[in-house]
């Protein structure tokens, strides 16, 4: 099963679920990241081997 998560592809890695974003925490505000104030990625967390992948990227075991 894979899950939607928003990351910060900074050097904070924040991640955020998708009710989060949806709320509003659409941008990282880490104070030290290299990516503050940058929007989050979409991205997929596979439960089964926590493995984070962009979307159309395939995944295989």
């Amino acid at each position: 099963m894979n899950t939607p998560v928003y990351v910060c592809k900074g050097s904070c890695h924040a991640k955020v679920s998708e009710e989060q974003y949806n709320n509003g925490l659409t941008r990282c505000g880490a104070i030290d990241c290299t990516e503050k104030n940058q929007p989050f990625t979409k991205m997929y967390e596979f439960v089964e081997c926590y493995e984070l992948l962009e979307e159309d990227v395939p995944h295989n075991h």
